[in-house]
């Protein structure tokens, strides 16, 4: 082991680590190895030299943090490294990278390349989106590649670079998929010669609208099909309810999944082996999955039905006011996300058992500042005040926090712990009944429920939560 750092008990955990600390330069990552091997923590060291991060279809990701499983500084710019039997060759990050461009482009340094980065942090570790993207441009640049680093954090895709191009060749509408092309954005020039970027939700809302459409005229010309009972829309839980606001009008069944596609994929395959037809499912996410060919989000085919979408209603309406024909007739739906950052598990931990026993043990809140609850669903514990058992439909795992509330002015408030990043998330909606197009009244009492949300179930002060970044 290194000078002054304990054994673990584990002659090839030893030896990991001990490599590790020979390459890591930052003091913080360095740091929080030695603590724990210090402390014992032989479990956690493993999970993070247990296996070094694989690409993924959304590229490399993990947890932030030292070792060769997380998000690192020494993971962001190592390369093809031959060691003996605890690492392998590796040619799995910024340099590799760089150096695959390179075989791939033989123009890469005239070209250059495009960093980006988001807003995620790891205080305890120093790591950070920004820094990571700030460290990947300097391996770029000192092999000769220019770089055009972003000043501000992005999203992805980055829908706003298209603009320039569509203005130029006279389009009104863009869409735009990410570098994996598993998810689809789309924006619409307005009379004003702004540029609307349709939200995940809205542009759900449009998707399953017109799928819907063009399943009925296929119905109605006498091609087989299924009977309207025996068609299918899915969406996740923390999306908008839109679908199911369409579904009860038009008959067909609406269901909602966990968060993520591997949910809505499984139960798209059960529905699919039981004859049924399932015609869409979306995560607000903009993650789409338009036919049942792809059981999974697919920004290509959801790109082709979202051209064939706005061809149709080019003789007509625009895609803007599509969707509100599409809320005068099914109600609007109005939406608010964002999160908190927090760092510290116990206080996340206090701050959802607070709400589980609200005003005495187990007991979840009955009103928030004046807006009355009238449904809970614990996904965590598996309760649902809606079912008669009061057990809980959807999977739960107590691995997770995640609590939804139902308001009698039709709010709909989901808090959620993520999986990957110190943040508590949280997912509103207003939905209100076909008729009540007061769109201003609805932002504003949406806006007033978020607010009594945060103060009085979030507590941001007294749990010293970090807000969403402008």
């Amino acid at each position: 082991m290194d000078k002054g750092v304990e054994t673990t008990g584990d002659v090839g955990l030893d030896s990991a680590i001990k490599q590790w600390l020979e390459f890591d330069k930052n003091p913080k990552t360095a740091m929080l190895v030695r603590e724990m091997v210090k402390e014992g923590a032989v479990e956690q060291l493993r999970k993070c030299f247990a296996a070094r991060m694989e690409f993924g279809t959304a590229g490399l990701r993990a947890a932030m943090g030292p070792g060769v499983s997380r998000m690192n500084d020494l993971t962001i710019i190592q390369t093809t490294q031959v060691r003996k039997s605890t690492i392998h060759t590796i040619s799995q990050t910024t340099q590799g990278l760089c150096r695959y461009l390179e075989r791939c482009f033989a123009d890469l340094k005239e070209r250059g390349v495009v960093i980006g980065f988001d807003a995620r942090q790891h205080t305890a570790s120093g790591g950070s989106s920004e820094h990571f993207a700030a460290l990947a441009a300097a391996v770029f640049v000192g092999r000769g590649v220019p770089v055009h680093l972003f000043s501000v954090f992005t999203p992805t895709p980055y829908v706003n670079l298209s603009f320039a191009l569509a203005d130029k060749e006279g389009a009104s509408v863009v869409l735009a998929n990410d570098p994996d092309a598993d998810r689809l954005a789309m924006a619409e020039k307005q009379p004003s010669g702004e540029w609307k970027v349709f939200s995940g939700n809205e542009l759900g809302a449009l998707l399953g609208w017109w799928l819907f459409q063009c399943w009925k005229q296929r119905h109605l010309q006498g091609e087989p099909s299924a009977s309207v009972k025996d068609v299918y829309m899915l969406a996740s839980t923390v999306s908008s309810k839109i679908l199911r606001a369409i579904a009860l009008k038009e008959g067909f069944h609406f269901e909602e999944t966990l968060t993520g596609f591997k949910w809505m994929g499984n139960r798209a395959k059960q529905l699919l082996d039981q004859g049924k037809t399932v015609l869409f499912a979306f995560e607000e996410a903009i993650g789409y999955m338009c036919s049942p060919a792809v059981l999974d989000k697919d920004g290509v085919s959801a790109a082709a039905i979202a051209g064939e979408m706005v061809s149709y209603l080019s003789s007509s309406n625009s895609v803007s006011q599509q969707l509100s024909a599409i809320y005068d007739q099914y109600g609007y739906h109005i939406t608010k996300n964002s999160y908190f950052i927090c760092h510290e598990q116990e206080t996340i931990r206090r701050l959802f058992e607070r709400l589980r026993n609200y005003s005495g043990e187990n007991s979840y809140p009955t009103e928030c500042r004046g807006f009355p609850i009238t449904g809970v669903r614990d996904l965590t514990t598996g309760y649902d005040s809606s079912q008669t058992d009061h057990k809980a439909i959807l999977p739960t795992s107590k691995s997770s926090q995640m609590i939804t509330f139902t308001f009698a002015n039709g709010g709909v408030a989901t808090l959620r712990t993520s999986g990957t990043e110190p943040k508590i998330k949280y997912y509103t909606e207003l939905c209100a009944a076909p008729g009540d197009s007061d769109v201003n009244q609805l932002k504003a009492e949406l806006n007033k429920l978020v607010d009594a949300i945060v103060e009085d179930f979030f507590q941001p002060q007294k749990n010293n939560l970090t807000p969403q970044p402008e």
